[in-house]
């Protein structure tokens, strides 16, 4: 009878329950579809502002320079198009990750606080908190590398396009500081699905035993 008591007033005592496991999961669901909506935002951004600098330079085409004009739009396109790609699939990776983690963190944690003495539940939880730790802050650094290049890719390419339309220099600047400003956008909310990962595997980790 004396274990039973030790083990209704540990549960008694116990600061994580089922319904903290299930706040953290629909936190992190919640944070990731505030990724993909900054994604949407950039991307949306990159693509008008593209379509905005090749309109400029068709107004300053001249004989002399159209060949260049449009090679130039040209590299900033095909660019544009490739780290979009390179984003999606980073940021796809890192979502399905955090999610499918922390769904089985939860379930078995869940099944952990039922059974706290259970050694296979307990080596599950122990897996997914290695998991929520390791795997998705290593997804985040790939999906901000993406950003990162992709933003620096941009700049690059619109600098030139400025440097050949001198009377460009004033607004291409702005096209280059409003994209920054979307991309640190999903790189931040990117980076909270891996704060609510890390939450996630503290409250696994504080299960007692």
């Amino acid at each position: 009878m004396f274990p039973m008591i030790q083990s209704l007033e540990r549960r008694m005592l116990m600061s994580v329950s089922a319904t903290t496991l299930s706040l953290d999961m629909q936190k992190l669901d919640t944070d990731a579809t505030a990724v993909t909506t900054a994604h949407t935002v950039r991307y949306t951004t990159a693509h008008n502002d593209s379509v905005a600098l090749g309109e400029d330079l068709r107004g300053l085409d001249t004989k002399s320079n159209r060949l260049s004009n449009n090679l130039l739009i040209f590299r900033l396109d095909v660019a544009g198009d490739l780290s979009h790609i390179r984003i999606v699939a980073a940021m796809n990776t890192l979502l399905l990750t955090a999610r499918t983690d922390a769904a089985l963190g939860a379930l078995y944690g869940k099944a952990l606080l039922n059974h706290p003495t259970s050694t296979p539940y307990q080596k599950l939880v122990a897996k997914e908190i290695s998991n929520l730790n390791t795997l998705i802050p290593a997804k985040l650094t790939a999906l901000q590398t993406q950003l990162n290049d992709a933003q620096a890719s941009f700049t690059t390419y619109a600098d030139e396009i400025a440097a050949a339309n001198p009377s460009l220099n004033t607004l291409v600047p702005d096209f280059v500081s409003d994209l920054a400003t979307k991309t640190a956008a999903v790189s931040s909310a990117a980076g909270q699905v891996s704060t609510d990962a890390a939450q996630l595997a503290t409250d696994l980790a504080a299960i007692p035993t």
